[in-house]
């Protein structure tokens, strides 16, 4: 490999760590990952970037804003609105979050294939355990810890499989909250994950060709019929004078009168279409 040169003849020495740590969203270009995937978070992200970039907020402030717990964030967004600064604090913040990710990378060598996610100040690393995460008052705290990701259109599902848990970026807690999603796609998508995590790609095949003639026959419960979006809905097939009407609530006997289609063209097609080998 031929080295770079400057104008005086020196040769440019490249960084060893990526330079992802600019960007304020990242996904990777990839469909899928079986690894441990750690989801690193600056802890108290907005006050301790304020306390270690910026002179803007003084430290009587930071100490109330720090004490305040879970309405922290609340009464942060409150000063940037109502501050006459709030701008430059704004400003502050983005440019500080972006210096302590850059300590973070340049610290830990993490290179692009290293990184799944970024999600502002929450970095997901992939099959590592960063060495160094706190400088001065920025710590970078373990969040979460994920044995599979998967994309499947604009969401992102990320599986715990210690806790049994499915994290879906993309959806309000309200949707993933909803017991149905529980007892229905979000259980289909837990069964595929472990499947994938073992490797059993005979059970698999299996599993995926058994479940998606029960779903097209409708011999799954009914609770794999609501719709895993933001409409969170059992969506009837009949429109009465021109209104089409969607239920919140169902029960196995409405199943012939629903639509089914959503579900199985955005979730069971695309994982038949890409795990059945």
């Amino acid at each position: 490999m031929k080295d770079t040169l400057d104008e005086d003849g020196y040769i440019i020495l490249e960084p060893n760590y990526s330079d992802l740590f600019r960007k304020r969203t990242y996904l990777a270009p990839i469909e899928y990952c079986i690894d441990r995937i750690t989801e690193y978070d600056i802890r108290h992200a907005n006050v301790s970037v304020m306390r270690q970039y910026s002179s803007l907020l003084s430290t009587e402030v930071l100490d109330k804003l720090d004490n305040l717990g879970s309405q922290r964030n609340i009464e942060f967004g409150k000063l940037i609105r109502d501050s006459s600064i709030g701008q430059e604090i704004s400003r502050a913040l983005a440019k500080g979050i972006i210096q302590a990710k850059h300590e973070l990378f340049k610290a830990n060598g993490i290179l692009d294939q290293d990184v799944l996610s970024i999600k502002n100040d929450a970095v997901f690393i992939i099959g590592r355990r960063l060495k160094s995460t706190t400088f001065g008052y920025i710590t970078f705290a373990q969040k979460n810890v994920y044995a599979a990701y998967m994309a499947l259109g604009k969401l992102e599902f990320y599986y715990n499989k210690k806790n049994d848990e499915i994290a879906v970026k993309g959806l309000s807690n309200e949707v993933l909250e909803e017991n149905d999603h529980k007892n229905g796609m979000l259980l289909f998508l837990k069964t595929v994950f472990n499947y994938l995590i073992v490797n059993n790609k005979d059970g698999l095949r299996k599993y995926l060709r058994e479940f998606a003639a029960d779903y097209k026959s409708l011999d799954l419960p009914y609770q794999y019929y609501r719709e895993l979006n933001q409409d969170n809905c059992y969506r009837f097939k009949y429109d009465l004078s021109g209104y089409s009407f969607n239920f919140t609530q169902a029960n196995n006997s409405y199943k012939p009168d629903l639509v089914t289609v959503f579900n199985y063209k955005f979730f069971v097609l695309p994982i038949i279409q890409r795990f059945y080998w």
